[in-house]
């Protein structure tokens, strides 16, 4: 004999799992969904790039260095923000992470604090660059070469 289950195909617990299944999946996404907004606005700041650019940086960066795109954002927002990555986490993703933040954004991020800090950056100017003592604070925006 079929219960009403059986005579429609369904199965309670296959169901269940794949709605819990999904369920991880959907905090996973909410969990770095931030991180990945923070990081895209940090290089649009930083280098002056639109969203869509700054998210192609990203993608690229995590495709060249072979690092899942999560863990860059979160090594590259906890960079700029001077905390150590993923706090609490010496995981060996999140260390190769940070190795390729610093790699390739660590000389920008650093030029930037040193200009919000008022003193001249340390790196040599690059042609289009609008050195710190050619700019004041308001005209930030204007510079893209970094």
């Amino acid at each position: 004999m079929m219960d009403e289950f059986s005579e429609g195909g369904h199965e309670p617990d296959r169901e269940w799992m794949d709605l819990a299944e999904e369920a991880g999946q959907l905090r996973e996404a909410m969990a770095t969904r931030a991180p990945i907004e923070q990081a895209k606005g940090i290089l649009m700041t930083l280098r002056g790039f639109d969203s869509e650019t700054a998210w192609a940086e990203l993608k690229r960066a995590s495709t060249e260095e072979n690092v899942k795109l999560r863990d860059l954002a979160f090594a590259l927002v906890s960079f700029t923000g001077g905390r150590s990555v993923r706090p609490g986490q010496g995981a060996p993703a999140s260390l190769t992470a940070a190795a390729v933040v610093k790699r390739r954004w660590a000389v920008t991020v650093r030029a930037s604090r040193a200009r919000a800090a008022g003193s001249v950056p340390r790196k040599a100017p690059v042609a289009g660059d609008v050195t710190a003592a050619d700019s004041s604070s308001s005209d930030m925006g204007a510079e893209t070469g970094l």
